[in-house]
């Protein structure tokens, strides 16, 4: 299941007032849009929340502390990382500052200014993730958020393009962070229904979207459920990835705002075998 979403502002940024949002027409934001956000933000519009920085840090140091570091007990090496539509790479420097091979793919560079000044030769892809493609192998790729701006058929060709880049034992991180609870499902369709969302205050800004609706369109692509975690604050200013034990189902989940799913290519064959463009 998965429902519209739709935003007026980010980080203190007018996103209305934006020249790509003006040629949108009710479409999700896509590569144009971030890249004249991000310059906003570059030139001292807006800020980004401490409060998202802190969680994402968090995250990041969790995910290093109980996926990574399982990866590399069981192979007896740090994998190698792809990590998608980084943003500003909160948790990406985390990883870097660990000392973890991490190639940053975004589409777009002014966000990416701040971390490249203290990590000059971290590699990175600078392009459209419906178009850009690598001729490399990862042991562990990260979506952390990226799957809310795809529509249904652009995931799972991602999905098929990811398949072609994990090593054998690799993993796909998915991040389901516009995960479309029961509490979301309601909110949502009462602003709907009050005229919450016009076209001059919002613009389209991605789906919301159940775990069992990514969950679906992955096994499409020929990618299986390994595990599924709920990520949750400790209260100390830190994050713990507990395994969700409860079936993902198509439906809205009861509570859960932030499921993490990792996910193995299942299939014969790859489906295809793409070569990247690397802008570095």
């Amino acid at each position: 299941m998965k429902l519209p979403m739709y935003a007026s502002e980010w980080f203190g940024i007018d996103l209305t007032a934006l020249p790509a949002a003006k040629r949108r027409d009710r479409k999700p934001a896509d590569p144009e849009l971030f890249a004249q956000f991000y310059e906003k933000l570059a030139q001292g519009h807006g800020q980004i929340d401490h409060k998202f920085i802190a969680e994402r840090r968090a995250e990041a140091r969790a995910i290093s502390a109980e996926i990574f570091s399982a990866w590399w007990k069981q192979h007896g090496r740090a994998p190698r990382i792809l990590s998608l539509a980084v943003g500003t790479a909160v948790c990406e420097e985390i990883w870097l500052a660990e000392g973890y091979d991490v190639t940053l793919q975004e589409c777009q560079e002014a966000s990416l200014q701040d971390l490249l000044s203290r990590f000059p030769n971290a590699p990175r892809l600078i392009g459209d993730i419906r178009d850009i493609s690598i001729d490399a192998l990862y042991d562990v790729v990260c979506m952390l958020g990226l799957d809310t701006t795809l529509a249904c058929d652009e995931l799972i060709t991602l999905f098929r393009r990811i398949a072609d880049l994990l090593s054998a034992d690799g993993l796909l991180l998915v991040d389901c962070r516009a995960n479309l609870s029961f509490r979301h499902l309601i909110t949502e369709l009462a602003k709907r229904a009050l005229g919450r969302y016009q076209p001059t205050t919002h613009i389209m800004w991605g789906w919301w979207r159940t775990p069992g609706a990514l969950r679906a369109l992955a096994h499409t692509a020929g990618m299986q459920l390994k595990a599924a975690y709920r990520l949750v604050c400790d209260g100390k200013g830190e994050m713990k990835i507990c395994r969700r034990q409860q079936l993902l189902q198509a439906v809205p989940t009861l509570r859960d705002s932030m499921v993490m799913l990792a996910l193995m290519y299942c299939g014969g064959e790859r489906s295809i075998r793409v070569n990247w463009r690397d802008s570095t």
